[in-house]
């Protein structure tokens, strides 16, 4: 309508979700969607828009991050805290609210959960949708589904500690088990299963076979797809990889021993992976610097040792399979373990960094990384990922060219806006 409240970025410099748009382009925005998407000229201004000239700033959709655990937070690579009892369920719910506003102030307006304990991304969620807290859009994390001595219940929670309550972790052996476990999972608010598979990426050494069977894979897999949901898998080794793909798992988590069969049956398969390659690299400096020691007891124990060794190989093997992984077609998605000890939530964009600095990849492939193929992963590939005419206004305004600069989005001051459906949830821009 004619007077109808608009928004109108002009000006702009602006990466669309894969491709560059000409510098000059005005978007518009009404309600919760982008109207309209051309040159400058082709729009007047009238007396009810704000009009925000951005003077050849840059322009993106809104990024996403596709590993995201909302209730970590200074967590010890081997110690209790991960499986998500090292604080009141409460207090855990507040540290995901703080998170959540943590990522949308850094340009993130999606995540997908990883896992989670207490059904703390269904309510996150929710109160994200009432409006009681500022958040990202959420794809709601299960908790980690694992078998009978998998190491998070054999090492992290040691069976004499008889502990009814495993926090983050539910285990079950056989099919029927796990078909059931995604079944309540979902019954909990869960938008997407997570199954713990192999070993490998932190979570002991990897190895060459996986610790849940290819029919307890299948199981939950069908189970969640039959209500409309997803499933992802932490899969670092090979024979992890192919399994859960065959199986119909929908995001492959880290993928260390990425080879050309893996890149095949992804591909056939239609999986996207997220490699999270982040924490691997910073706990090997840690590692590497003597940084380690306050974080793990004193001698520091062979597992862990086996584990550094594990994660250095399969870095360099992921260093030359990725960028063959991309030139294939396989969709690669953002996202990390945030919430660590040394990687903590806002350091979202560092991974973007190593991607582009140390792998060598076009800035312009990551970006769309964080952004197309996150919308298309979640299943929102039509409403977001992309600065196009009728989408979701989810858009970020930066103060630098990440084009040209990947690193000027690892600063928070440097996103100088945030809107997510049409409202603006960071807001430093002229009036």
């Amino acid at each position: 309508m004619e007077d109808e409240s608009r928004v109108l970025f002009r000006g702009a410099k602006l990466f669309g979700g894969g491709d560059d748009l000409p510098q000059g382009t005005t978007v518009v925005v009404v309600a919760d969607r982008i109207a309209e998407v051309g040159p400058d000229s082709a729009f007047s201004v009238r007396p009810s828009d704000r009009v925000i000239d951005l003077d050849g700033g840059f322009l993106l959709p809104g990024m996403a991050s596709c590993h995201f655990h909302s209730s970590w937070e200074g967590l010890s690579p081997i110690s209790a805290p991960v499986t998500g009892l090292h604080a009141p369920p409460a207090y855990m719910a507040l540290t995901a609210a703080k998170n959540a506003r943590v990522a949308l102030e850094n340009g993130i307006t999606s995540v997908m959960g990883a896992s989670v304990g207490y059904e703390i991304d269904a309510s996150l969620k929710q109160a994200i949708e009432d409006g009681l807290c500022p958040g990202p859009r959420l794809l709601a994390g299960s908790h980690e589904l694992c078998s009978t001595g998998d190491l998070p219940t054999g090492a992290m929670i040691n069976w004499h500690m008889a502990l009814g309550n495993h926090g983050v972790i539910r285990t079950g052996d056989g099919p029927e088990a796990f078909r059931r476990l995604a079944r309540e999972e979902i019954k909990r608010g869960a938008d997407i299963v997570k199954l713990s598979a192999t070993r490998g990426h932190a979570a002991g050494a990897s190895d060459d076979g996986m610790t849940l069977t290819e029919e307890e894979v299948a199981a939950a897999t069908q189970a969640a797809h039959q209500r409309g949901k997803r499933v992802r898998a932490h899969a670092a080794t090979r024979c992890g990889i192919l399994a859960c793909v065959r199986a119909g798992v929908d995001v492959i988590d880290h993928a260390d021993q990425l080879d050309d069969e893996c890149i095949d049956a992804i591909l056939e398969n239609d999986a996207a992976i997220v490699p999270s390659v982040m924490y691997v690299v910073r706990t090997l400096q840690f590692f590497d610097q003597g940084l380690m020691q306050p974080f793990l007891p004193d001698p520091i124990p062979p597992i862990f040792e086996q584990t550094v060794a594990s994660m250095r190989a399969d870095l360099e093997n992921m260093a030359e399979a990725l960028p063959r992984a991309d030139r294939a077609g396989v969709r690669i998605l953002s996202g990390d373990d945030y919430g660590t000890a040394y990687l903590a939530h806002g350091e979202y964009a560092k991974e973007y960094t190593y991607y582009v600095e140390e792998m060598g990849f076009d800035p312009r492939r990551v970006l769309t990384w964080a952004t197309s193929s996150a919308a298309e992963a979640m299943g929102q590939g039509d409403e977001l990922g992309r600065v196009e005419a009728g989408m979701l206004a989810d858009l970020v305004v930066v103060d630098g060219d990440p084009l040209a600069d990947i690193r000027c989005l690892e600063d928070a001051g440097s996103i100088r806006a945030v809107m997510k459906g049409g409202v603006f949830y960071k807001d430093t821009l002229p009036s």
